[in-house]
């Protein structure tokens, strides 16, 4: 009983500190004065737009402390009251979007988890039974393009492929068309968030069903002469399935993220697409409402190098890249012989141009830049950060580590991605901000890693013998501890910076990246920011989504061979 007290506690703890740091960060670093009477709230000389302003600020509770707007909030939110939204009128309330909107997110988000699990379970069952063989080698080649594979570039695919092409999908989603149509236009937008995760699914299904397949129940059961099939659905899928059930509950919070950008590029007006347009107006009443042969090997491969020239290759155009004999991102190429602009790829313009007759290849090449150096810098900052307190706290224990574990779990709370358009929308976005709130969000995953690996090495032999012969915690740490967590950390880092990289890659799609630069997520949102864009020039956003899938598959492939290399274990976080 007091377990399950102690649970309830902390569950409750930690919502208010979720909302206590949305809220203070939408009314510290924002201004929602603004966006309630517009440019009035910055004419401080006319009577009349003071008198306005005075009258805003006390129908909003904005002339009061932070706590004690908090605490009103608060008192209102446990009484169901969600607030008005930000506007000259108030209108409509909160409670009033999130009950017409809310319907739509969730049953998009549980149309892609059923994607994601019909798919995955029987995709898992075949490959598990075939593990080694060339068909499986296939699979695992598709899962890791699946998972490479941004969710907004998908959406942009897809849309491309089924609703402009071939037609057989609708464009964007009608609220006022009967169910069973809302139902067949939400397919699309749920496949775009189901097929990555059924990639991912599908992985740690696999592996589980294989190491099952290894049993004496098993090997048993093949005496008895039962078919394959047999084995594989009534022997092997059931115990397989505990870690299974477990991320498939714990990537809710990655679906509801990837429901954000899919609804926006197939015009849903569901909650995600709703938060993204509250943050941008700082409407914070809405924001606040709403393989085991592989490793025994231990090669490397040829894939694993060739990924390695491709980012090599990249990391070499983003340095240089004003030093290449390139084409100018900015100048407009226009050819009276070929009409108006966008022009096809050619000789002269490789990747053809955008509809400013600006060549594509050039802003491809010059947008690796921005991309890899926040995907970098994130992940450093992560690593530094998170990475020294996950030490401290797994070697120290006690009080620092709760601590420590409860401002991780707070920060996981959050879809990273729904917390990074919220910090991203409220300050300058330059390439340090925007690097440092990506740096933010690996804070925790990093931390939990790095603690993790720490609490493995704090009890082994050599840190009791050097702690007998009077070895300072300082030195342990520097000299036994972190050359052992040094590694995981450095295998897992090619991993983290693609998950930077797709992240600043999301946030230029939604306009929340680097505001002066150019960008693959930009760039690829420039090519599908409207259908006939899209389908007369799909070149303006096909080739920047190969070069970002192309960059993110390499990180992804490179990071898990190394982590397949160095024998790196999936710890239990």
């Amino acid at each position: 009983m007091r377990y399950y007290v102690q649970r309830v506690a902390l569950a409750i703890l930690l919502l208010l500190a979720v909302s206590m740091l949305t809220f203070g960060a939408l009314n510290v670093l924002g201004d929602p004065l603004f966006n309630i009477l517009g440019p009035v709230a910055g004419d401080v000389n006319n009577p009349d737009s003071i008198k306005m302003i005075e009258v805003a600020k006390r129908e909003f509770s904005l002339d009061r402390p932070l706590p004690v707007r908090y605490a009103i909030w608060l008192s209102d939110f446990v009484r169901g009251d969600f607030g008005v939204t930000f506007s000259s009128t108030g209108q409509p309330p909160v409670s009033g979007v999130i009950s017409e909107r809310l319907p739509r997110t969730v049953t998009l988000v549980a149309m892609a988890q059923f994607f994601a699990i019909f798919v995955s379970i029987p995709w898992a069952l075949i490959t598990a039974s075939r593990a080694g063989k060339v068909s499986d080698r296939i699979s695992t080649l598709n899962a890791f393009f699946l998972v490479a594979m941004p969710n907004f570039a998908l959406a942009v695919i897809l849309k491309y492929v089924f609703s402009i092409k071939l037609g057989w999908m609708p464009l964007t989603y009608v609220a006022d068309d009967p169910l069973r149509s809302r139902l067949f236009q939400m397919i699309l937008p749920a496949l775009t968030i189901g097929l990555p995760v059924a990639a991912v699914y599908q992985r740690l299904l696999r592996t589980d069903i294989i190491t099952t397949l290894q049993q004496d129940f098993i090997l048993l059961a093949r005496t008895k002469g039962l078919s394959r099939p047999r084995i594989l659905l009534l022997h092997a899928l059931r115990p397989s399935l505990f870690s299974f059930i477990t991320v498939v509950g714990l990537n809710t919070g990655a679906l509801i993220g990837g429901s954000i950008v899919s609804e926006t590029v197939f015009r849903i007006p569901g909650i995600g697409s709703t938060l993204v347009e509250s943050v941008l107006r700082n409407d914070f009443p809405v924001v606040l409402a709403g393989n085991q042969d592989e490793v025994a090997k231990k090669k490397l491969g040829f894939g694993f190098w060739l990924c390695v020239t491709w980012l090599a290759l990249m990391v070499f155009v983003a340095l240089f890249t004003p030093l290449l004999p390139l084409k100018s991102p900015t100048s407009n190429f226009l050819d009276p012989s070929q009409g108006r602009p966008p022009y096809a790829p050619s000789w002269k313009h490789w990747f053809g141009t955008d509809k400013d007759a600006r060549d594509v290849f050039s802003r491809t090449m010059h947008g690796a830049r921005i991309s890899l150096t926040v995907g970098f810098s994130a992940i450093t900052a992560g690593f530094l950060i998170g990475g020294t307190i996950g030490v401290i706290s797994g070697y120290f224990r006690g009080w620092i580590d709760r601590v420590s574990s409860f401002v991780f779990v707070v920060l996981l709370s959050f879809p990273s991605l729904v917390l990074a358009i919220l910090l991203t929308s409220l300050i300058e976005r330059s390439l340090l901000t925007v690097s440092l709130v990506l740096g933010l969000l690996s804070i925790a995953p990093v931390g939990r890693l790095a603690r993790a690996a720490t609490m493995q090495y704090a009890d082994r032999e050599f840190v009791l013998a050097a702690r007998q012969i009077g070895a300072k915690d300082r030195h342990i740490i520097i000299k036994e501890i972190l050359p052992n967590v040094a590694i995981p950390m450095s295998s897992l880092a090619l991993l983290g910076m693609a998950v930077a990289v797709v992240a600043e890659g999301g946030l230029a799609f939604l306009g929340l990246s680097v505001e002066k630069g150019i960008t693959w997520g930009g760039l690829i949102q420039l090519g599908s920011d409207a259908s006939k864009t899209l389908e007369k020039a799909p070149w303006i956003s096909f080739f920047p989504i190969l070069m970002l899938f192309l960059t993110v598959l390499s990180l992804n492939f490179a990071g898990d061979r190394l982590r397949t290399y160095f024998d790196v274990k999936e710890m239990t976080l």
